[in-house]
């Protein structure tokens, strides 16, 4: 019996070829955004342009020294571009763009780049006036050893020290709750200047009072001995604010 050599040479490849098709997947939407991403910041790169993602989505800390940021980068011919969204299409473009400044400059680079930014906008702002929310720590309270009380403390002092004038009306009378915000800013010293008032007052009789519990509130609240906000280690001047229940 003779073999035909043809027939065996058939089979094997046939089997490949099985073997192949059963192997290949169709890529997810996901995937497909990812190359299409990938693509696009190679495509940018070799057309000389290179970018630094900022993502300003609020569950990343904003950076105070953006501007400063741009500075320097730009030096180097990089952009900076805000992303709203951490996603797949925002994930696969930075990280080659990533991946190409740590190439070209080092991994390093960008944590160096946004410690000098840091320092130059201190330089820049050290005698300005800055929020909470740009300071690496806020202002305190006299005598806290705490962050984010002051409401509490100063409105325990309040409750304590500040009679009400014939006539006013509490929320239990009213059924209405009323507040008092006060505005101020705490110095580099540690002294605040007060710098406006908010009143929330529902009841209409106790409206006449306005001016009176504005003048109790300068009266009591602690005009030093605060501790000031700092940048770097740096103390600052930094706006603040404090609400007050009125009874």
């Amino acid at each position: 019996m003779y073999l035909n050599l043809n027939n065996i040479l058939i089979i094997p490849l046939s089997l490949l070829f099985i073997g192949c098709s059963t192997n290949t997947r169709k890529l997810s939407p996901q995937e497909i955004t990812c190359q299409d991403e990938t693509k696009k910041a190679q495509a940018d790169i070799k057309n000389g342009k290179i970018v630094y993602c900022n993502y300003t989505n609020p569950k990343f800390q904003p950076l105070r020294y953006i501007d400063e940021m741009s500075e320097l980068l730009l030096k180097q011919h990089i952009v900076i571009q805000d992303f709203r969204n951490y996603n797949q299409s925002s994930k696969c473009y930075c990280e080659s763009m990533e991946d190409e400044i740590k190439r070209h400059f080092g991994g390093d680079f960008i944590t160096s780049v946004k410690r000098m930014s840091d320092s130059i906008f201190l330089v820049k702002h050290i005698n300005d006036t800055i929020e909470p929310e740009d300071c690496d720590t806020r202002p305190a309270y006299p005598g806290s050893t705490k962050n984010f009380d002051e409401s509490d403390l100063f409105q325990s002092r309040f409750d304590s020290l500040v009679k009400y004038p014939k006539g006013y009306k509490n929320r239990i009378e009213t059924a209405s709750r009323d507040l008092m915000y006060v505005k101020f800013v705490v110095k580099k010293t540690g002294e605040i200047v007060i710098t406006g008032f908010i009143s929330v007052i529902r009841n209409t009789n106790n409206k006449q009072f306005k001016k009176y519990l504005e003048n109790q509130i300068r009266n009591t609240l602690p005009l030093n001995g605060w501790k000031s906000a700092t940048i770097l280690g740096q103390p600052v001047n930094c706006n603040m604010g404090i609400s007050i229940e009125l009874k």
